[in-house]
């Protein structure tokens, strides 16, 4: 499943390549962090939750804004 999430305080790419390597960590694929769209995509399998993309990267020190799913 393809997601879309927007996360508040990013502004480097420092902040790019820690929110790209929480996500990783989780199992996320295909990862594509942005600081200039303040947005994360990525592919999942159905065992990552909402809860646990909000966990990994509040947990990295950012904001998860939204979480659309594609």
């Amino acid at each position: 499943m393809r997601m879309k999430i927007f996360v508040g305080g990013m502004n480097c790419f420092h902040c790019v390549e820690r929110v790209s390597e929480v996500l990783k960590n989780i199992g996320a694929k295909d990862v594509d962090v942005s600081f200039v769209k303040s947005a994360a995509t990525i592919n999942i399998t159905s065992s990552i939750t909402d809860k646990l993309i909000k966990s990994a990267i509040e947990g990295a020190g950012y904001e998860v804004l939204a979480i659309e799913k594609n």
